[in-house]
């Protein structure tokens, strides 16, 4: 099944489900991607079942090894920027209401470098396929890339 974006402005992917975009194609890279942070129980549900199916990857806590603007660009381009903004959490909360008003790409950007455990988790990656959060269809999807590759 190939995963693509769907409409410019709200981007959503297969299922119609906020959180995925991509084609699937993975190439000759099979590693899985995950990013998030160690007390997320989020992303240990999703550690857990790419463990329990056996899938090559790694863990790349957003705390610990902070994020990249190239892999923020990457994702901004895929998913938009307000689908990565986690504004149910204690970080976005915390902030002075002066830095959530009005955000917009450019400071929702910086602010996401400034503050990594402000990005929905996880945010899961395999070749181009972007996915954001672990509900069923986020499953899915990452199954559905890896069955693609051989691996089930």
């Amino acid at each position: 099944m190939a995963y693509e974006e769907v409409g410019a402005g709200a981007r959503q992917g297969f299922f119609s489900q906020p959180g995925i975009v991509g084609t699937g194609s993975i190439g000759n890279t099979a590693m899985i991607t995950l990013f998030g942070l160690k007390n997320c129980d989020s992303c240990r549900k999703a550690a857990a079942y790419v463990k329990a199916h056996d899938w090559p990857h790694r863990f790349h806590d957003l705390r610990d090894d902070g994020l990249s603007a190239a892999v923020l660009d990457r994702w901004i381009r895929s998913l938009g920027w307000e689908l990565l903004v986690n504004r149910r959490s204690t970080t976005w909360r915390n902030l002075p209401d002066a830095a959530k008003d009005g955000l917009d790409s450019v400071s929702a950007k910086q602010l996401l470098l400034d503050h990594p455990t402000l990005v929905k988790r996880p945010v899961i990656t395999l070749g181009d396929l972007v996915v954001v959060g672990f509900a069923e269809p986020q499953q899915a999807a990452l199954a559905d890339a890896m069955a693609s590759n051989g691996q089930r």
